[in-house]
């Protein structure tokens, strides 16, 4: 397997890219058989695969959970690491990515999740020629004049800024996104940042216009498309999970069932593409004061569990993030004001 080296334009990429507030991590690219590019982050798993840990262990290696800001750790990432490239986590950036792609095979009879019987264009060729349609089919106008990166596999990048606290999440083809090679990217994903190159080519910023508005049109497409959980049918109201017995007495005791309730909440409203961390993140915070507050392992457990299952996760996602998040806390056991851990 061939290694991709380093290019310096995409330290400077990955720069600008933080300057605009949108977090980058180190991604190196590989050329496997048949010249397939393999592209992975460069810092190393914190975890074995299949780990639900999102970063609450307070470790690197964690993928895009890793991403930063910050100038200085990301010239030292690249001091260290010596990337091929960079990736930006979309959803801390408020980003939301079209990815249009080229096509992969023959064009399938339908383009549109929804286009029931009408009859594809003969023209439509590519995933850009899918999203003209459904403009033109929805009155509106594409592309926008916006933020754009041609990718190394010839396809566009589109970048649209998100509605202020809506989250929209990532996915792809006519079953879960826009349509026939029309993938989107944004919550819990992250996309090539511009500069990174491998040999099949490079990704270069094609339009360094601002980012434009996530456009209406656009919004309604992807709430059908399930990619707004927020604008979703509302759920039941969360089930009464039973706040964990502490053996805390007085303030202590009303202190630590507020910390309870408040994470169990967390957990039972987590949206679609948020579940696993907030639950993760939830068993962490609870598992650092599984000894101070003398809570039961088992019946703590099965109340995140309960929260867990209702907010949509499987029982073994549910478990798997709990255990994570336990075993992580409780590394780090807190200490409270007054008292002994």
């Amino acid at each position: 397997m061939t290694h991709i080296l380093p290019d310096s334009s995409a330290l400077d990429e990955a720069l600008q890219a933080a300057s605009r507030g949108w977090p980058v991590f180190p991604v190196v690219f590989a050329v496997g058989a048949g010249g397939k590019v393999t592209k992975r982050p460069a810092i190393r798993a914190a975890h074995d695969p299949g780990h639900q840990c999102r970063g609450a262990c307070g470790q690197l290696g964690h993928g895009h959970h890793d991403a930063t800001t910050d100038p200085d750790v990301i010239r030292r990432w690249d001091r260290v690491y010596r990337p091929g490239g960079w990736g930006t986590s979309l959803g801390p950036a408020g980003i939301v990515v079209v990815d249009l792609d080229r096509a992969k095979g023959s064009r399938p009879d339908k383009v549109l999740p929804d286009q029931g019987d009408t009859p594809t264009p003969a023209g439509i060729a590519d995933g850009d020629d899918v999203l003209c349609w459904a403009a033109e089919l929805d009155g509106a106008d594409w592309p926008p004049d916006t933020y754009t990166v041609a990718t190394q596999g010839r396809g566009t990048h589109v970048y649209l800024s998100a509605p202020p606290g809506l989250v929209v999440t990532s996915g792809a083809g006519l079953a879960s996104a826009l349509g026939w090679c029309v993938d989107v990217r944004a919550h819990g994903g992250w996309v090539v940042t511009p500069g990174s190159r491998c040999p099949s080519g490079s990704w270069d910023v094609a339009s360094a216009s601002p980012v434009a508005p996530l456009p209406g049109w656009l919004l309604v497409r992807l709430v059908r498309a399930g990619r707004v959980p927020a604008l979703a049918p509302p759920r039941p109201a969360p089930p009464v999970v039973r706040v964990p017995t502490t053996s805390t007495t007085g303030p202590r005791r009303a202190y630590m069932e507020s910390v309870l309730r408040g994470e169990l909440d967390a957990v039972a409203n987590a949206i679609e593409g948020t579940r696993n961390d907030t639950l993760n993140r939830a068993a962490f915070n609870i598992g650092t004061l599984l000894d101070v507050a003398g809570l039961d392992v088992r019946t703590t457990a099965n109340a995140l569990l309960a929260a867990g299952l209702h907010c949509g996760l499987t029982e073994a996602e549910a478990k798997a993030a709990i255990r994570s998040g336990f075993a992580a806390g409780s590394r780090q056991p807190r200490r409270l004001a007054g008292g002994a851990a």
